[in-house]
């Protein structure tokens, strides 16, 4: 028993001194793992703020949509009554014509004297007047219909360029975050390697000189242990901060992100099996009966904004210009549960309160 314990003892002791001598490979691929890591976090937050920056242009194409089937409708109605007008006026015209061809004013025999020639002469000229006025204004609003409607046609336009662009940009920043993670995949290989090559070098080492040593003394031997670990998952069971929510509802749309830990990122989804950060915002509090656009920049305007020192359970916290670029829900203890970015997951994270925009409380 001596004479084995003094083995392993001496194994310990050729392992930590043969760790330095191949640690520098192993640091350099560490810290280009790193690298890699950081670039690919940075990578998916931008392609994050990019779907939400695409929610907001498919919110703007939509209404785009909607004022101009608007427009069309009005447009159509102008243009009825001025083809009525038209009908009605050309009439009242040609009356008038055909009684004047008809009548002589001075043998009108319906006429009393003079006087009452000229009011009916002036009447005629009144209506008349009447007629083009009434013309004019219905030509008037037609023409400024067409602008809108010509107007609101260019604004379509640019939204969809800017849908059509954003859509573009994150295509090629996720082509991007793919050759990144596949560098990542690749040096990690590398990385585990290199360990394992030196771990075996190192037992090696120390096996041979434990055995020489042990077999001076008499016999034994000695081998060493790898490290081992535990991965860990995250999921609906995962706890979470242990505070109680200020409202039912509330209480609903932090268990409802809580049953989505783990279900994967993917861009412009809403559930039930992938989600982005407003989609997850939008259907928790869908499940609590308050219905919200899918957009982090819309949810940021319409509800009513809490100070970022009194957040409770439940409450959004934004990221980005009017909130434009990111979402995630409250869920108390400085913790937050969010749809991360292209590659990753919905996870339980700790809240970024220097990068945040503002809360609102729905």
């Amino acid at each position: 028993m001596k004479l084995a314990g003094l083995a392993g003892l001496t194994l310990g002791w050729i392992t930590m001194a043969v760790a330095p001598v191949s640690a520098s490979p192993i640091s350099d691929k560490q810290a280009e793992a790193r690298r890699l890591e950081a670039q690919i976090q940075s990578t998916g937050d931008r392609i994050a703020a990019l779907g939400e920056r695409y929610d907001g242009a498919v919110l703007a194409v939509e209404q785009a949509d909607r004022d101009i089937a608007d427009s069309e409708r009005r447009l159509a109605v102008a243009q009825q009554q001025w083809n009525l007008a038209k009908v009605v006026l050309g009439r009242r015209a040609a009356d008038l014509y055909v009684s004047a061809a008809q009548q002589s004013p001075m043998g009108e025999v319906d006429v009393g004297d003079v006087t009452d020639l000229m009011s009916r002469a002036h009447y005629a000229a009144s209506v008349q007047d009447r007629d083009r006025a009434l013309m004019g204004t219905i030509n008037a609003a037609r023409q400024d219909l067409e602008t809108r409607r010509r107007d609101l046609q260019s604004a379509r336009a640019k939204a969809q360029h800017d849908r059509d662009a954003v859509l573009q940009t994150r295509k090629q920043l996720e082509s991007e975050n793919a050759r990144e993670a596949g560098l990542l995949k690749q040096v990690k290989g590398d990385l585990a390697r290199l360990i394992a090559e030196q771990r075996a070098r190192e037992e090696a080492a120390a096996r041979a000189r434990a055995a020489a040593l042990a077999a001076r003394l008499a016999s034994g031997n000695g081998h060493g242990r790898p490290a081992t670990g535990r991965a860990t998952w995250i999921g609906p069971d995962t706890p979470i901060p242990n505070v109680p929510a200020p409202s039912k509802g509330a209480a609903i749309a932090v268990a409802y992100a809580r049953a989505q830990l783990g279900k994967p990122y993917v861009f412009n989804t809403a559930g039930p099996d992938t989600f982005d950060c407003s989609g997850l915002s939008m259907m928790a509090w869908a499940a609590a009966g308050v219905s919200m656009p899918h957009y982090s920049g819309a949810q940021f305007e319409m509800f009513p904004h809490v100070p970022l020192g009194a957040l409770q359970p439940g409450d959004l916290v934004f990221k980005g210009p009017g909130g434009s670029e990111h979402v995630a829900i409250y869920v108390g203890n400085g913790m937050q549960i969010a749809a991360t970015h292209t590659g990753s997951y919905v996870l339980l994270q700790p809240v970024d309160y220097p990068g945040l925009t503002g809360a609102v409380r729905p």
